[in-house]
């Protein structure tokens, strides 16, 4: 007999929603991970986080070379610890835990059964995957920008729970870059700043290896958008879905039809922004912001079919020809 309905490896925001959601149902959970707490900054669209504790919230800015504009969605800096501590209302380890198949898994040495296992460690970046990668600077203050273009890379500058951050971001490439290209873009646009802490992202945007054992979730389970990298409001989405199918004999919302083909178009978007150069890049994400909300929220949620297919077919009309033929040709190139 089994001691769990579920045992999550992996206490991220992913896991510990997902173990948050199966507890609420009455199921027997076990958490366990390495970490005792968030080290890392999350934001996201205020309409994808409901009951999320939010620590700011702003519409926000977006440039390219100096022109910005204001989006009418609202955009939010979550408060990491405190969402934590909500969601971790289950019993957890904090250990070293290896997963001996689907329905077992060795705590420091000692083995736990369970009905399912899920793998919701995130992904490790692999050297040749496309990523996104930033650098991140905690210092005294800067004005807010959600994107701010110069070249090949944007600002992100926000008010978090460990202070301003300001990060050079790369949105997406195909191979690692050093970090002192993005420190040295960051020293050009502050000048004499000194960061009192230094925060570096680095989001794999390729494919997760199949799981062999356990079953995946979040990042592991294909939830990292190929052309955003944001994977937080996908993992709060599936979460009901994927225990309505573990329990209730229906089908893994990532493994449907219709999310798989999605996946496949934002895939094919992502081979286009590795293969642009930076003014076709912010041609492509001037039209998609000049979308109504509506249709960039469908046009970014990853899973949803239509609104890519109708937020392509819109995109690519607002583009200049010469982009037009730029992606043809980025595609046929990958």
């Amino acid at each position: 007999m089994s001691s769990y309905d579920l045992i999550i490896v992996g206490l991220g925001p992913a896991g510990a929603y997902l173990g948050h959601r199966a507890h609420a149902r009455g199921l027997k959970v076990l958490g366990v991970d390495r970490k005792d707490a968030w080290d890392a900054t999350y934001g996201g669209w205020v309409d994808e986080l409901p009951g999320v504790p939010l620590y700011s919230r702003t519409k926000p800015t977006v440039r390219f070379g100096g022109v910005g504009r204001v989006l009418e969605r609202e955009y939010a800096i979550i408060d990491a610890d405190r969402w934590r501590s909500q969601l971790l209302d289950f019993p957890i380890v904090i250990g070293e835990a290896e997963i001996s198949n689907a329905n077992s898994v060795l705590i420091d040495g000692q083995k736990h059964l369970t009905d399912v296992v899920v793998d919701a460690r995130g992904m490790s970046y692999v050297a040749g995957q496309p990523l996104q990668q930033a650098l991140g600077w905690f210092i005294d203050s800067a004005p807010d920008a959600w994107m701010d273009f110069r070249e090949s890379t944007f600002l992100y500058s926000f008010d978090t729970p460990r202070g301003r951050v300001v990060e050079e971001t790369y949105l997406a490439i195909a191979d690692f870059h050093s970090w002192g290209e993005l420190e040295g873009a960051l020293s050009r646009r502050f000048p004499g700043k000194k960061p009192r802490e230094v925060e570096r992202v680095v989001i794999p945007l390729g494919r997760p290896p199949a799981s062999k054992s356990a079953l995946p979730f979040g990042a592991r389970a294909g939830f990292i958008n190929p052309i955003t990298g944001f994977s937080l409001a996908t993992a709060i989405r599936m979460a009901e879905p994927t225990l309505d199918a573990l329990w209730g004999h229906g089908t893994l919302p990532w493994r449907t039809r219709a999310f798989r083909a999605d996946r496949h178009l934002a895939e094919l978007l992502q081979r286009a922004l590795l293969n642009l150069e930076p003014p076709r890049v912010q041609h492509l994400l001037r039209a998609l912001l000049r979308l109504p909300t509506p249709l960039h929220r469908d046009f970014l949620q990853l899973g949803n079919l239509r609104g890519t297919l109708v937020g392509m077919a819109l995109v690519f009309a607002q583009v200049p020809l010469s982009t037009k033929l730029a992606i043809v040709r980025a595609l046929v190139k990958g």
